[in-house]
Protein backbone atom coordinates (compact mmCIF):
# COMPACT_ATOMS: atom_id res chain seq x y z
CA UNK A 1 0.00 0.00 0.00
CA UNK A 2 1.26 3.37 -1.27
CA UNK A 3 0.19 6.77 0.70
CA UNK A 4 0.70 9.60 -1.41
CA UNK A 5 -0.07 12.87 1.01
CA UNK A 6 -0.91 16.52 -0.04
CA UNK A 7 -1.32 19.28 1.77
CA UNK A 8 -2.52 22.21 0.90
CA UNK A 9 -4.95 25.38 1.53
CA UNK A 10 -8.31 25.33 0.16
CA UNK A 11 -10.86 22.91 1.18
CA UNK A 12 -12.61 23.98 -2.00
CA UNK A 13 -10.36 22.66 -5.18
CA UNK A 14 -9.88 19.41 -2.72
CA UNK A 15 -13.75 17.99 -2.08
CA UNK A 16 -15.10 19.54 -5.63
CA UNK A 17 -12.02 17.04 -7.46
CA UNK A 18 -13.37 14.34 -5.86
CA UNK A 19 -17.14 15.48 -6.00
CA UNK A 20 -16.96 15.53 -9.73
CA UNK A 21 -15.63 12.53 -10.09
CA UNK A 22 -18.55 11.10 -8.27
CA UNK A 23 -20.99 12.92 -10.50
CA UNK A 24 -19.17 11.74 -13.55
CA UNK A 25 -19.31 8.10 -12.33
CA UNK A 26 -15.42 7.16 -11.72
CA UNK A 27 -15.81 7.87 -7.83
CA UNK A 28 -18.08 7.04 -5.22
CA UNK A 29 -18.39 8.53 -1.56
CA UNK A 30 -17.82 5.71 1.00
CA UNK A 31 -18.48 7.75 3.50
CA UNK A 32 -18.49 10.84 5.90
CA UNK A 33 -17.30 10.52 8.98
CA UNK A 34 -17.64 13.32 12.08
CA UNK A 35 -20.53 15.50 10.31
CA UNK A 36 -23.79 16.13 11.29
CA UNK A 37 -25.24 14.05 8.94
CA UNK A 38 -24.19 10.34 7.64
CA UNK A 39 -24.35 11.60 3.77
CA UNK A 40 -23.65 15.38 3.95
CA UNK A 41 -23.43 17.82 0.72
CA UNK A 42 -20.04 18.99 -0.26
CA UNK A 43 -21.30 22.41 0.73
CA UNK A 44 -21.83 21.15 3.91
CA UNK A 45 -18.50 19.60 4.08
CA UNK A 46 -16.28 22.70 3.00
CA UNK A 47 -18.21 24.86 5.55
CA UNK A 48 -17.82 21.94 8.09
CA UNK A 49 -13.81 22.17 7.07
CA UNK A 50 -13.93 26.47 6.59
CA UNK A 51 -15.55 26.64 10.41
CA UNK A 52 -12.46 24.56 11.80
CA UNK A 53 -10.37 26.72 10.19
CA UNK A 54 -11.02 29.98 11.16
CA UNK A 55 -11.23 28.61 14.56
CA UNK A 56 -7.77 27.52 14.42
CA UNK A 57 -6.03 29.60 11.39
CA UNK A 58 -2.97 27.75 9.94
CA UNK A 59 -0.80 27.89 7.09
CA UNK A 60 -2.15 24.46 5.21
CA UNK A 61 -5.22 23.28 6.21
CA UNK A 62 -6.22 21.19 3.96
CA UNK A 63 -5.32 17.03 4.45
CA UNK A 64 -5.41 14.94 1.22
CA UNK A 65 -4.21 11.54 1.14
CA UNK A 66 -4.61 8.56 -1.35
CA UNK A 67 -4.24 5.41 -0.31
CA UNK A 68 -2.92 3.18 -3.36
CA UNK A 69 -3.50 -0.70 -3.86
CA UNK A 70 -1.09 -3.19 -6.02
CA UNK A 71 -2.86 -4.07 -9.41
CA UNK A 72 -5.26 -6.99 -8.88
CA UNK A 73 -6.00 -6.73 -5.28
CA UNK A 74 -9.93 -6.09 -4.96
CA UNK A 75 -10.67 -5.00 -1.48
CA UNK A 76 -14.46 -4.88 -0.28
CA UNK A 77 -15.93 -1.38 0.53
CA UNK A 78 -16.69 -2.20 4.63
CA UNK A 79 -12.78 -3.45 4.24
CA UNK A 80 -11.28 -0.06 2.36
CA UNK A 81 -13.43 1.76 5.33
CA UNK A 82 -11.39 -0.01 7.76
CA UNK A 83 -8.13 0.28 6.17
CA UNK A 84 -9.10 4.28 5.88
CA UNK A 85 -10.33 4.69 9.64
CA UNK A 86 -7.40 3.17 11.12
CA UNK A 87 -5.15 4.92 9.20
CA UNK A 88 -6.42 8.65 9.60
CA UNK A 89 -6.47 7.25 13.75
CA UNK A 90 -3.20 6.28 13.90
CA UNK A 91 -2.01 9.46 11.81
CA UNK A 92 -3.79 11.61 14.33
CA UNK A 93 -6.86 12.00 12.62
CA UNK A 94 -9.40 10.61 15.40
CA UNK A 95 -11.15 13.41 16.15
CA UNK A 96 -11.05 15.45 12.92
CA UNK A 97 -14.05 14.78 10.25
CA UNK A 98 -12.65 13.29 7.13
CA UNK A 99 -14.31 12.06 3.89
CA UNK A 100 -13.41 8.65 2.23
CA UNK A 101 -14.04 8.06 -1.68
CA UNK A 102 -13.07 5.55 -3.61
CA UNK A 103 -12.02 6.48 -6.92
CA UNK A 104 -12.61 4.00 -10.09
CA UNK A 105 -10.78 5.71 -13.09
CA UNK A 106 -7.51 4.08 -13.11
CA UNK A 107 -6.73 0.26 -13.53
CA UNK A 108 -5.53 -0.26 -9.63
CA UNK A 109 -7.39 0.22 -6.53
CA UNK A 110 -7.22 3.20 -4.60
CA UNK A 111 -9.53 5.50 -1.94
CA UNK A 112 -8.84 9.29 -1.39
CA UNK A 113 -9.33 11.15 2.43
CA UNK A 114 -9.90 14.65 2.54
CA UNK A 115 -9.95 16.19 6.31
CA UNK A 116 -7.78 19.24 8.00
CA UNK A 117 -5.22 19.28 9.86
CA UNK A 118 -7.03 20.67 12.99
CA UNK A 119 -8.29 18.84 15.72
CA UNK A 120 -9.76 19.09 18.89
CA UNK A 121 -7.40 18.75 22.31
CA UNK A 122 -8.38 17.86 25.83
CA UNK A 123 -9.83 20.86 26.78
CA UNK A 124 -12.38 21.02 23.49
CA UNK A 125 -10.51 23.35 21.73
CA UNK A 126 -9.02 23.07 18.35
CA UNK A 127 -5.76 23.18 17.75
CA UNK A 128 -3.31 22.32 14.80
CA UNK A 129 -2.00 18.64 14.38
CA UNK A 130 1.84 18.30 13.75
CA UNK A 131 2.85 16.99 10.55
CA UNK A 132 6.09 17.68 10.61
CA UNK A 133 7.69 14.04 9.21
CA UNK A 134 4.24 13.05 8.36
CA UNK A 135 5.55 11.05 5.55
CA UNK A 136 7.71 9.00 7.54
CA UNK A 137 5.12 8.02 9.93
CA UNK A 138 2.47 7.36 7.31
CA UNK A 139 5.31 4.54 5.51
CA UNK A 140 5.49 3.02 8.94
CA UNK A 141 1.55 2.67 9.41
CA UNK A 142 1.18 1.62 5.46
CA UNK A 143 4.05 -1.41 6.25
CA UNK A 144 2.00 -2.27 9.78
CA UNK A 145 -1.19 -2.62 7.74
CA UNK A 146 -0.25 -4.24 4.97
CA UNK A 147 0.35 -7.39 7.06
CA UNK A 148 -2.32 -6.55 9.19
CA UNK A 149 -4.69 -6.66 6.36
CA UNK A 150 -2.61 -9.26 4.40
CA UNK A 151 -1.91 -6.67 1.42
CA UNK A 152 0.91 -6.84 -1.25
CA UNK A 153 4.12 -5.17 -0.03
CA UNK A 154 5.10 -2.02 -1.71
CA UNK A 155 8.72 -2.31 -3.39
CA UNK A 156 11.16 -0.05 -2.56
CA UNK A 157 11.55 1.88 -5.30
CA UNK A 158 7.71 2.47 -5.31
CA UNK A 159 8.11 3.45 -1.51
CA UNK A 160 11.01 5.99 -2.65
CA UNK A 161 8.92 7.41 -5.64
CA UNK A 162 6.59 8.52 -2.99
CA UNK A 163 8.99 10.36 -0.94
CA UNK A 164 9.51 12.84 -3.69
CA UNK A 165 6.09 12.65 -5.48
CA UNK A 166 3.21 15.21 -4.90
CA UNK A 167 -0.42 13.89 -5.41
CA UNK A 168 -2.17 16.36 -7.62
CA UNK A 169 -5.85 17.09 -6.49
CA UNK A 170 -7.18 18.80 -9.21
CA UNK A 171 -6.21 21.42 -11.21
CA UNK A 172 -4.65 24.59 -8.93
CA UNK A 173 -5.98 27.93 -8.33
CA UNK A 174 -4.40 30.51 -10.33
CA UNK A 175 -2.40 32.35 -7.69
CA UNK A 176 -0.36 35.83 -7.81
CA UNK A 177 3.36 36.53 -6.55
CA UNK A 178 3.46 36.96 -2.98
CA UNK A 179 -0.26 34.96 -2.17
CA UNK A 180 1.83 31.84 -0.95
CA UNK A 181 5.04 30.71 -0.46
CA UNK A 182 6.76 30.68 -4.21
CA UNK A 183 8.33 27.12 -3.95
CA UNK A 184 5.25 25.47 -2.81
CA UNK A 185 3.21 27.05 -5.56
CA UNK A 186 5.84 26.23 -8.51
CA UNK A 187 5.99 23.04 -7.17
CA UNK A 188 1.94 22.13 -6.91
CA UNK A 189 1.80 24.13 -10.10
CA UNK A 190 4.06 22.74 -12.48
CA UNK A 191 4.01 19.52 -11.36
CA UNK A 192 0.10 19.09 -12.25
CA UNK A 193 1.12 20.83 -15.56
CA UNK A 194 3.84 17.96 -16.20
CA UNK A 195 1.47 15.29 -15.26
CA UNK A 196 -1.82 16.32 -16.84
CA UNK A 197 -1.10 18.72 -19.74
CA UNK A 198 0.05 17.65 -23.51
CA UNK A 199 3.18 19.54 -24.80
CA UNK A 200 5.64 18.97 -27.35
CA UNK A 201 8.17 21.88 -27.14
CA UNK A 202 9.64 24.39 -24.15
CA UNK A 203 6.91 26.96 -26.01
CA UNK A 204 4.33 24.80 -26.03
CA UNK A 205 4.93 24.17 -21.76
CA UNK A 206 4.89 27.81 -21.44
CA UNK A 207 1.82 28.26 -23.03
CA UNK A 208 0.33 25.84 -20.23
CA UNK A 209 2.06 27.73 -17.34
CA UNK A 210 1.18 30.91 -18.58
CA UNK A 211 -2.28 30.24 -17.30
CA UNK A 212 -0.88 30.06 -13.60
CA UNK A 213 1.22 33.35 -14.26
CA UNK A 214 4.85 30.62 -14.35
CA UNK A 215 7.39 30.35 -16.80
CA UNK A 216 10.19 27.83 -17.57
CA UNK A 217 13.52 28.73 -18.91
CA UNK A 218 15.59 26.77 -20.80
CA UNK A 219 19.68 28.00 -19.34
CA UNK A 220 22.97 26.37 -19.54
CA UNK A 221 25.27 25.86 -16.60
CA UNK A 222 29.15 26.64 -16.24
CA UNK A 223 30.21 22.99 -16.91
CA UNK A 224 27.72 23.41 -19.98
CA UNK A 225 25.08 21.37 -18.46
CA UNK A 226 21.38 21.91 -20.04
CA UNK A 227 19.04 22.96 -17.04
CA UNK A 228 15.41 24.27 -16.88
CA UNK A 229 14.18 27.10 -14.07
CA UNK A 230 10.57 28.10 -13.26
CA UNK A 231 9.95 31.48 -12.44
CA UNK A 232 6.47 33.45 -11.45
CA UNK A 233 5.67 35.88 -13.94
CA UNK A 234 3.73 39.48 -13.15
CA UNK A 235 0.94 40.48 -15.46
CA UNK A 236 2.78 41.94 -17.93
CA UNK A 237 5.03 38.70 -18.67
CA UNK A 238 8.08 39.57 -16.79
CA UNK A 239 9.82 37.34 -13.98
CA UNK A 240 9.37 37.93 -10.30
CA UNK A 241 10.67 36.82 -7.42
CA UNK A 242 13.82 33.76 -7.36
CA UNK A 243 12.48 30.78 -9.02
CA UNK A 244 13.81 27.67 -9.02
CA UNK A 245 15.25 24.31 -11.08
CA UNK A 246 13.79 21.16 -11.67
CA UNK A 247 16.08 19.98 -8.57
CA UNK A 248 15.59 22.86 -6.21
CA UNK A 249 12.00 22.76 -6.64
CA UNK A 250 11.99 18.83 -6.24
CA UNK A 251 9.41 17.90 -8.97
CA UNK A 252 8.54 14.30 -10.16
CA UNK A 253 10.02 15.55 -13.64
CA UNK A 254 13.84 16.29 -13.87
CA UNK A 255 15.48 17.40 -16.65
CA UNK A 256 16.07 14.46 -18.58
CA UNK A 257 11.81 13.73 -17.94
CA UNK A 258 10.56 16.83 -19.54
CA UNK A 259 13.02 16.83 -22.71
CA UNK A 260 11.60 12.91 -23.04
CA UNK A 261 8.24 14.39 -22.78
CA UNK A 262 8.92 16.69 -25.50
CA UNK A 263 9.89 13.99 -27.61
CA UNK A 264 6.63 11.41 -26.60
CA UNK A 265 3.82 14.31 -26.55
CA UNK A 266 4.81 15.50 -30.96
CA UNK A 267 3.53 12.18 -31.62
CA UNK A 268 0.82 12.36 -29.63
CA UNK A 269 0.13 15.97 -30.96
CA UNK A 270 0.51 14.44 -34.58
CA UNK A 271 -2.48 11.43 -34.15
CA UNK A 272 -4.43 13.51 -32.05
CA UNK A 273 -4.99 16.66 -34.00
CA UNK A 274 -5.52 14.46 -37.55
CA UNK A 275 -7.98 12.84 -35.52
CA UNK A 276 -9.36 16.01 -35.06
CA UNK A 277 -9.53 17.36 -37.64
CA UNK A 278 -11.22 14.90 -39.54
CA UNK A 279 -14.12 15.34 -36.18
CA UNK A 280 -14.60 18.86 -36.31
CA UNK A 281 -16.07 18.54 -39.74
CA UNK A 282 -18.40 15.82 -39.14
CA UNK A 283 -19.77 17.03 -35.88
CA UNK A 284 -21.15 20.44 -35.01
CA UNK A 285 -20.17 19.23 -31.15
CA UNK A 286 -19.61 15.77 -29.84
CA UNK A 287 -19.97 14.39 -25.91
CA UNK A 288 -17.22 13.05 -23.97
CA UNK A 289 -18.12 9.64 -24.85
CA UNK A 290 -18.27 9.82 -28.37
CA UNK A 291 -15.14 11.38 -28.66
CA UNK A 292 -13.66 8.22 -26.49
CA UNK A 293 -15.34 5.93 -29.28
CA UNK A 294 -13.62 7.50 -32.01
CA UNK A 295 -10.09 8.60 -30.12
CA UNK A 296 -10.51 4.18 -29.72
CA UNK A 297 -10.88 3.81 -33.15
CA UNK A 298 -7.84 5.55 -33.99
CA UNK A 299 -5.59 3.81 -31.38
CA UNK A 300 -5.55 7.06 -29.15
CA UNK A 301 -7.76 6.14 -26.31
CA UNK A 302 -5.01 5.34 -24.06
CA UNK A 303 -4.10 9.22 -24.30
CA UNK A 304 -7.57 10.90 -23.41
CA UNK A 305 -6.24 11.82 -20.03
CA UNK A 306 -3.35 13.60 -21.01
CA UNK A 307 -5.35 15.52 -24.28
CA UNK A 308 -8.60 15.94 -23.00
CA UNK A 309 -7.35 19.78 -21.76
CA UNK A 310 -6.60 20.41 -25.36
CA UNK A 311 -9.94 19.57 -26.91
CA UNK A 312 -11.90 22.12 -28.61
CA UNK A 313 -14.32 23.82 -27.08
CA UNK A 314 -17.61 22.33 -29.02
CA UNK A 315 -16.27 19.15 -27.81
CA UNK A 316 -17.72 18.70 -24.06
CA UNK A 317 -18.58 16.87 -20.99
CA UNK A 318 -21.89 14.62 -21.77
CA UNK A 319 -22.72 14.73 -18.62
CA UNK A 320 -23.10 18.57 -17.50
CA UNK A 321 -24.73 20.56 -20.39
CA UNK A 322 -22.05 23.52 -20.70
CA UNK A 323 -21.55 26.69 -22.23
CA UNK A 324 -20.66 25.24 -25.53
CA UNK A 325 -23.25 23.20 -26.26
CA UNK A 326 -25.49 26.07 -25.57
CA UNK A 327 -23.50 27.83 -28.20
CA UNK A 328 -24.66 25.20 -31.13
CA UNK A 329 -28.42 25.15 -29.21
CA UNK A 330 -28.87 28.85 -29.86
CA UNK A 331 -27.66 28.92 -33.95
CA UNK A 332 -30.69 26.74 -34.44
CA UNK A 333 -32.70 28.60 -32.31
CA UNK A 334 -31.40 31.65 -34.42
CA UNK A 335 -32.32 29.45 -37.59
CA UNK A 336 -35.57 28.92 -36.91
CA UNK A 337 -36.30 32.42 -35.95
CA UNK A 338 -35.13 33.24 -39.37
CA UNK A 339 -37.41 30.52 -41.30
CA UNK A 340 -40.06 31.71 -39.35
CA UNK A 341 -39.43 35.52 -39.66
CA UNK A 342 -39.53 36.22 -35.76
CA UNK A 343 -37.55 39.73 -35.26
CA UNK A 344 -38.76 40.02 -31.86
CA UNK A 345 -37.34 37.06 -29.15
CA UNK A 346 -40.11 38.19 -26.27
CA UNK A 347 -42.63 37.68 -29.14
CA UNK A 348 -41.46 33.93 -29.45
CA UNK A 349 -40.93 33.11 -25.61
CA UNK A 350 -44.20 34.54 -25.02
CA UNK A 351 -46.06 32.30 -27.70
CA UNK A 352 -46.64 28.83 -26.40
CA UNK A 353 -47.43 27.36 -29.67
CA UNK A 354 -44.02 29.29 -31.06
CA UNK A 355 -42.21 27.50 -28.34
CA UNK A 356 -43.17 24.29 -28.82
CA UNK A 357 -42.71 23.97 -32.66
CA UNK A 358 -39.24 25.63 -31.43
CA UNK A 359 -38.59 22.19 -29.47
CA UNK A 360 -40.05 20.05 -32.32
CA UNK A 361 -37.54 21.78 -34.81
CA UNK A 362 -34.60 21.75 -32.57
CA UNK A 363 -35.03 18.34 -32.03
CA UNK A 364 -35.11 17.14 -35.49
CA UNK A 365 -31.92 19.35 -36.67
CA UNK A 366 -29.37 19.68 -33.87
CA UNK A 367 -28.46 15.58 -34.51
CA UNK A 368 -24.88 16.34 -33.32
CA UNK A 369 -26.38 16.43 -29.49
CA UNK A 370 -28.77 13.41 -27.76
CA UNK A 371 -32.54 13.98 -27.46
CA UNK A 372 -31.82 14.40 -23.73
CA UNK A 373 -29.19 16.56 -24.10
CA UNK A 374 -31.58 19.27 -26.45
CA UNK A 375 -34.32 18.57 -24.13
CA UNK A 376 -32.57 19.92 -20.98
CA UNK A 377 -31.05 22.87 -23.06
CA UNK A 378 -34.28 24.03 -24.71
CA UNK A 379 -35.52 24.13 -20.83
CA UNK A 380 -32.63 25.91 -19.91
CA UNK A 381 -33.66 28.40 -23.04
CA UNK A 382 -37.24 28.38 -22.14
CA UNK A 383 -36.49 29.26 -18.01
CA UNK A 384 -34.04 31.74 -18.80
CA UNK A 385 -35.55 34.01 -21.08
CA UNK A 386 -38.97 33.93 -19.61
CA UNK A 387 -37.03 35.17 -16.14
CA UNK A 388 -35.69 37.91 -18.27
CA UNK A 389 -38.39 38.81 -20.12
CA UNK A 390 -38.88 42.34 -18.92
CA UNK A 391 -34.91 42.76 -19.65
CA UNK A 392 -35.31 41.18 -23.15
CA UNK A 393 -38.43 43.29 -24.06
CA UNK A 394 -36.96 46.52 -23.17
CA UNK A 395 -33.80 46.32 -25.05
CA UNK A 396 -35.89 45.35 -27.90
CA UNK A 397 -38.17 48.25 -27.39
CA UNK A 398 -34.71 50.43 -27.03
CA UNK A 399 -33.79 49.05 -30.43
CA UNK A 400 -37.41 49.47 -31.96
CA UNK A 401 -36.98 53.40 -30.94
CA UNK A 402 -33.40 53.72 -32.86
CA UNK A 403 -34.78 52.02 -35.75
CA UNK A 404 -37.70 53.81 -36.02
CA UNK A 405 -35.77 57.40 -35.96
CA UNK A 406 -33.43 55.79 -38.12
CA UNK A 407 -36.72 55.09 -40.44
CA UNK A 408 -37.65 58.96 -39.83
CA UNK A 409 -34.74 60.56 -40.51
CA UNK A 410 -33.90 58.52 -43.78
CA UNK A 411 -37.89 59.35 -45.18
CA UNK A 412 -37.46 62.93 -44.76
CA UNK A 413 -34.53 63.29 -46.68
CA UNK A 414 -36.73 61.88 -49.53
CA UNK A 415 -39.04 64.13 -52.15
CA UNK A 416 -42.17 62.08 -50.65
CA UNK A 417 -45.25 63.96 -49.28
CA UNK A 418 -46.24 63.41 -45.57
CA UNK A 419 -48.84 60.30 -46.36
CA UNK A 420 -46.48 58.43 -48.23
CA UNK A 421 -43.99 58.63 -45.86
CA UNK A 422 -46.53 57.33 -43.11
CA UNK A 423 -47.82 54.66 -45.91
CA UNK A 424 -43.91 53.38 -46.19
CA UNK A 425 -43.75 53.39 -42.21
CA UNK A 426 -46.74 51.10 -41.67
CA UNK A 427 -45.24 48.50 -44.89
CA UNK A 428 -42.17 48.41 -42.46
CA UNK A 429 -44.43 47.76 -39.78
CA UNK A 430 -44.45 51.03 -37.52
CA UNK A 431 -48.00 52.37 -37.25
CA UNK A 432 -48.44 56.51 -35.62
CA UNK A 433 -51.30 56.94 -33.82
CA UNK A 434 -52.56 59.68 -32.29
CA UNK A 435 -49.87 60.30 -29.41
CA UNK A 436 -48.23 56.99 -29.35
CA UNK A 437 -46.25 54.91 -32.24
CA UNK A 438 -47.23 50.89 -32.43
CA UNK A 439 -44.56 48.91 -33.44
CA UNK A 440 -45.69 45.68 -35.36
CA UNK A 441 -44.01 42.12 -35.61
CA UNK A 442 -44.22 40.13 -38.64
CA UNK A 443 -47.35 38.27 -37.22
CA UNK A 444 -49.12 41.89 -37.22
CA UNK A 445 -49.28 41.75 -33.15
CA UNK A 446 -48.56 45.00 -31.29
CA UNK A 447 -45.15 44.28 -29.32
CA UNK A 448 -44.49 48.02 -27.97
CA UNK A 449 -46.96 51.29 -27.70
CA UNK A 450 -44.26 54.18 -27.04
CA UNK A 451 -45.14 57.79 -26.54
CA UNK A 452 -44.67 59.83 -29.82
CA UNK A 453 -42.35 62.17 -27.79
CA UNK A 454 -39.59 59.78 -28.30
CA UNK A 455 -39.24 59.87 -31.94
CA UNK A 456 -38.74 62.29 -34.57
CA UNK A 457 -41.12 64.27 -35.91
CA UNK A 458 -42.38 63.47 -39.74
CA UNK A 459 -42.00 65.96 -42.13
CA UNK A 460 -44.60 67.10 -44.57
CA UNK A 461 -48.53 67.94 -44.70
CA UNK A 462 -50.79 66.05 -42.84
CA UNK A 463 -53.35 66.82 -45.50
CA UNK A 464 -51.41 65.88 -48.18
CA UNK A 465 -52.80 62.86 -50.85
CA UNK A 466 -50.69 60.13 -51.15
CA UNK A 467 -49.58 60.32 -54.10
CA UNK A 468 -47.37 56.50 -54.42
CA UNK A 469 -50.07 54.76 -52.15
CA UNK A 470 -50.78 51.78 -55.00
CA UNK A 471 -47.25 51.40 -55.72
CA UNK A 472 -46.38 51.21 -51.67
CA UNK A 473 -49.10 48.39 -51.62
CA UNK A 474 -47.42 46.93 -53.96
CA UNK A 475 -43.47 46.80 -52.74
CA UNK A 476 -42.21 43.38 -53.00
CA UNK A 477 -40.33 41.95 -49.83
CA UNK A 478 -36.73 42.45 -51.86
CA UNK A 479 -37.76 45.92 -52.46
CA UNK A 480 -38.11 46.27 -48.82
CA UNK A 481 -34.72 44.84 -47.90
CA UNK A 482 -33.35 47.39 -50.51
CA UNK A 483 -34.76 50.16 -48.32
CA UNK A 484 -33.93 48.87 -45.07
CA UNK A 485 -29.77 48.68 -46.28
CA UNK A 486 -30.49 52.51 -47.48
CA UNK A 487 -31.47 53.06 -44.38
CA UNK A 488 -28.95 51.20 -42.08
CA UNK A 489 -26.18 52.71 -44.31
CA UNK A 490 -25.50 49.09 -45.83
CA UNK A 491 -24.89 50.23 -49.72
CA UNK A 492 -21.90 47.93 -50.22
CA UNK A 493 -24.34 45.15 -49.35
CA UNK A 494 -27.19 46.03 -51.89
CA UNK A 495 -27.53 43.65 -55.09
CA UNK A 496 -26.88 45.78 -57.86
CA UNK A 497 -27.89 43.16 -60.17
CA UNK A 498 -31.30 43.50 -59.16
CA UNK A 499 -30.82 47.30 -59.05
CA UNK A 500 -29.54 47.27 -62.76
CA UNK A 501 -32.33 45.64 -64.02
CA UNK A 502 -35.01 47.82 -62.03
CA UNK A 503 -33.16 50.89 -63.21
CA UNK A 504 -33.28 49.77 -66.88
CA UNK A 505 -37.26 49.38 -66.66
CA UNK A 506 -37.34 52.71 -65.36
CA UNK A 507 -34.83 54.31 -67.94
CA UNK A 508 -37.01 52.55 -71.05
CA UNK A 509 -40.84 54.07 -69.23
CA UNK A 510 -39.25 57.31 -68.92
CA UNK A 511 -39.81 57.42 -65.54
CA UNK A 512 -36.61 57.68 -63.31
CA UNK A 513 -37.80 60.70 -61.57
CA UNK A 514 -41.09 59.99 -60.89
CA UNK A 515 -40.78 56.11 -60.11
CA UNK A 516 -41.45 55.56 -56.27
CA UNK A 517 -38.58 53.19 -56.79
CA UNK A 518 -36.38 56.11 -57.62
CA UNK A 519 -37.52 58.12 -55.15
CA UNK A 520 -37.05 55.74 -52.47
CA UNK A 521 -33.48 55.54 -53.08
CA UNK A 522 -31.72 58.79 -53.16
CA UNK A 523 -28.21 56.58 -53.15
CA UNK A 524 -28.57 55.53 -56.79
CA UNK A 525 -26.83 58.73 -57.97
CA UNK A 526 -24.47 58.12 -55.32
CA UNK A 527 -23.69 54.58 -56.72
CA UNK A 528 -22.92 55.95 -59.88
CA UNK A 529 -20.33 58.37 -59.19
CA UNK A 530 -18.75 55.78 -57.20
CA UNK A 531 -19.07 53.49 -60.51
CA UNK A 532 -21.01 50.33 -58.45
CA UNK A 533 -24.11 51.52 -60.62
CA UNK A 534 -23.89 52.21 -64.54
CA UNK A 535 -26.20 52.68 -67.33
CA UNK A 536 -26.19 51.36 -70.45
CA UNK A 537 -25.26 53.74 -72.54
CA UNK A 538 -22.49 54.84 -69.52
CA UNK A 539 -20.89 51.01 -69.65
CA UNK A 540 -21.00 51.82 -73.34
CA UNK A 541 -18.26 54.76 -73.14
CA UNK A 542 -16.71 53.50 -70.80
CA UNK A 543 -15.91 50.73 -72.95
CA UNK A 544 -14.79 52.93 -75.87
CA UNK A 545 -12.44 55.02 -73.10
CA UNK A 546 -10.95 52.50 -71.93
CA UNK A 547 -9.74 50.88 -75.59
CA UNK A 548 -8.65 54.28 -76.52
CA UNK A 549 -6.42 54.74 -73.52
CA UNK A 550 -4.91 51.02 -74.77
CA UNK A 551 -3.77 52.28 -77.98
CA UNK A 552 -2.46 55.37 -76.65
CA UNK A 553 -0.11 53.38 -74.05
CA UNK A 554 0.50 51.03 -77.17
CA UNK A 555 1.81 53.94 -79.26
CA UNK A 556 3.70 55.81 -76.36
CA UNK A 557 5.55 52.57 -75.41
CA UNK A 558 8.91 53.05 -74.26
CA UNK A 559 8.99 56.68 -75.52
CA UNK A 560 9.48 59.71 -73.28
CA UNK A 561 6.07 61.94 -72.93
Amino acid sequence: MIAKIKKGKFFKGAIFYNELKVEKGDAIRLGAVGFNSDNPSKEAIIMEFSDMQTMCPIKQPVFHVSLNFAPGESLSDDSLKDIAYEYMTRMGYGNTPYVVYKHMDVAHQHIHIVSANITLNENGKYRGIDVFRDHIRSEKISRDMELKYNLVVATEEERRKTKVQTFIQGEPEVCTYGEEPTFDYLKRTVDFVLSERLFSNLSKLNMQLNKYNIRCYANTSRTGEKYYKFTCIDATGKSVGVGGTARQLRLTCGRDEIERLFQENSAKYDSFHSVMKGLLKKYITMSEFDLKEALRVNSCESDYNMIRNFIPKNFVDCITVKREYFSAFLRTVTAFRKQNRIYHESSLIKNPFKLLELENYVLSNLTSLRKQQVEILYKYYRDYKLKFLPAIEEKEKNKDISWVNKVITFLNSLDLGYMDKLLLMEKLGICIRDKNVEIYNNVDQVVHVVSRDDFLKVNGNPRERAKYRNEIKDLAEKDLNILKKCINGKISKIDIKYLLAKTKVMKQQGTNQTNLFAGLIPSLNDLRQRGLLKWDDEEEDDVEKEEEEIQVRKKYRGKRI
